[in-house]
């Protein structure tokens, strides 16, 4: 006569395996989602289940259980509670319409012919000495002035704007930015400047050095870790700093360096750099309005 200790025993006894019939192998492909999700030929339960994967919906309330899709009247362009990574629906479409017409201008530096500026360059009798200094001052100013404007999106104002169609065009100017920066570096190496003296001007010309001071406290409070949006003060901390960069630096200091090389354009000198400066002021442009 058997005994429940019996009949355990025998079960101990068996190999794990021994009783599974080819009717309790896995009926679903390997890896299916019908078949469980489990590593390929491998289970721990000699019978796998049937059952399809049962609602879904208890997986989305389960990853947020404070869930609800994006309302226009949720956002704004700082302290929103909107969702940042869901762009649309637009509220601000003046943002998107930006992001648009800077893709729609995308160029790049080196589709610019600087042939004539090299020989120009080149030619003792091309230029002035006063009209080399004007361009290496240029260039020692804005091969740095644009790398501050593009941290100051980034690693700044970036993290604070909360409208999600706003933030794409930042990343769009931020880019932008990175193509001037892009295009100092190109004349300066197409006109086989001195690198180090040109990129270190900022450390060594103290009028251009005095500019970039004036710049860097409206950085730093943006990227301090510590700072946040949502008092008066941070709020208008933050508006400070887009004021600074926006109309001060974007629109005054870049336009008077931006007229230097455009003036000597138009006398037909360094045609390709004032080709290049003249994109470059498109796209200031619209980052001022």
């Amino acid at each position: 006569m058997l005994s429940f200790d019996d009949e355990f025993a025998t079960a101990l006894a068996q190999p794990r395996w021994a009783s599974r019939t080819p009717e309790t192998i896995r009926s679903h492909p390997v890896g299916s989602l019908a078949g469980g999700i489990v590593a390929p030929g491998v289970s721990d339960d000699p019978v796998v289940s049937d059952d399809p994967v049962q609602d879904l919906d208890v997986e989305k309330a389960t990853m947020s259980e404070n869930f609800h899709r994006v309302r226009i009247e949720d956002k704004r362009v700082i302290n929103g509670s909107a969702d940042v990574n869901q762009l649309v629906p637009f509220k601000y479409r003046w943002a998107w319409d930006k992001y648009l017409a800077g893709c729609a201008n995308h160029w790049m530096p080196q589709e610019i012919n600087m042939q004539r500026d090299i020989e120009l360059w080149k030619n003792p009798n091309g230029l002035t000495d006063d009209e080399r200094l004007i361009v290496k001052r240029n260039l020692g100013f804005f091969v740095t002035a644009d790398s501050l404007a593009a941290n100051n999106i980034v690693l700044g104002t970036y993290r604070h704007i909360s409208a999600p169609e706003c933030r794409q065009y930042l990343l769009r100017q931020a880019f932008e930015e990175a193509i001037h920066t892009h295009a100092y570096q190109y004349i300066v190496e197409s006109l086989g400047l001195d690198e180090s003296e040109i990129f270190n001007a900022y450390h060594e010309i103290k009028s251009i050095r005095d500019k970039d001071l004036f710049l860097l406290p409206f950085i730093e409070t943006l990227t301090d870790p510590a700072f946040k949006t949502g008092t008066p003060e941070a709020d208008q901390a933050l508006l400070r700093s887009l004021i600074v960069f926006s109309c001060i630096m974007e629109g005054l200091f870049f336009y008077v360096g931006f007229v230097q090389i455009l003036a000597m354009g138009r006398q037909n000198k360094m045609t390709g750099a004032s080709e290049q400066y003249q994109y470059i002021l498109r796209d200031e442009s619209m980052h001022c309005s």
